[in-house]
């Protein structure tokens, strides 16, 4: 009995009803999406998705300065030649909104022809999260270092840091000499 429940139609509705974003792609382009992925990138009708490439949905360049069209060429590459891709991703809605992903491609030979399953899951908030979190510390490094009052850092009985206050404070010219 259970060999009759999974059919193609069974499949179809789990791929459909996914709450994270899949896509299957051939020859570099989309050839099938879920709700999900339509939702993901602000699109009405598949029709706006399918045959389009995954640099059509990304800027002209990722933030290490890369050519988004290059860079995803070399990781569909390298799904098909060796084996799942798992990268993080800055993405673009059809709103031109950009957003962090992290993507998995998966290369599957189905009838002797290679296609990539795409995953995509929307990690925009972790990472304005980590940039927050980054400034904040750098703002709190700037004041630290810039203060005229002296501040040292005590972890564990050990001193791990001071400003430089802290050094003509106690006459000291380096950091080394003072840890």
């Amino acid at each position: 009995m259970h060999n009759n429940i999974f059919n193609n139609d069974f499949f179809q509705i789990i791929f459909n009803n996914a709450s994270e974003a899949y896509a299957i792609g051939f020859d570099n382009k989309f050839i099938e999406c879920n709700e999900a992925a339509l939702k993901l990138f602000a699109l009405s009708h598949k029709e706006d998705f399918i045959g389009k490439h995954p640099a059509d949905f990304s800027p002209e360049k990722q933030p290490d300065g890369s050519n988004s069209l290059q860079k995803s060429n070399e990781f569909l590459e390298k799904a098909v030649t060796h084996g799942t891709q798992k990268f993080e991703w800055l993405h673009k809605r059809s709103t031109s909104e950009e957003f962090y992903a992290d993507v998995v491609l998966t290369s599957l030979k189905v009838m002797e022809k290679i296609f990539i399953q795409v995953e995509i899951r929307d990690i925009s908030e972790q990472k304005n999260a980590e940039l927050a979190l980054k400034e904040s510390e750098q703002r709190f490094r700037t004041i630290f270092e810039n203060s005229a009052d002296a501040y040292m850092v005590l972890y564990k009985n050990r001193f791990v840091d001071c400003n430089s206050a802290n050094l003509a404070l106690f006459g000291f010219k380096t950091k080394e000499e003072f840890i």
